[in-house]
């Protein structure tokens, strides 16, 4: 079941609203314009594929970055750098 807040996180991302409760009337606009009833209510039709498309967007940067990981340790290699040192050179603390 989508959540009311779900639905005021997708139309109003930057915040500035509370919610009590989970229908329209328990909407506070505090610190943004207003939405009405009606986009409340559509929302909730396009929040699964909002939540959907903010997993596959997560899915998709970890999958990036594990192919860029790959790709440095391979080319660290290639000129003659184990990962253990790739390690040292990359901490911070040093």
């Amino acid at each position: 079941m989508v959540k009311g807040h779900e639905v005021l996180e997708m139309l109003i991302p930057s915040g500035g609203w509370v919610m009590n409760g989970e229908d329209y009337s328990g909407i506070k606009f505090l610190e943004c314009a207003p939405i009405t009833e009606e986009q409340f209510e559509k929302g909730k039709l396009d929040v699964p594929a909002w939540i959907k498309a903010k997993a596959d967007a997560k899915i998709a940067e970890e999958a990036a970055f594990l192919k860029d990981r790959a790709d440095g340790l391979a080319k660290l290699e290639a000129v003659g750098l184990t990962a253990a040192q790739a390690r040292a050179v990359a901490r911070k603390d040093k």
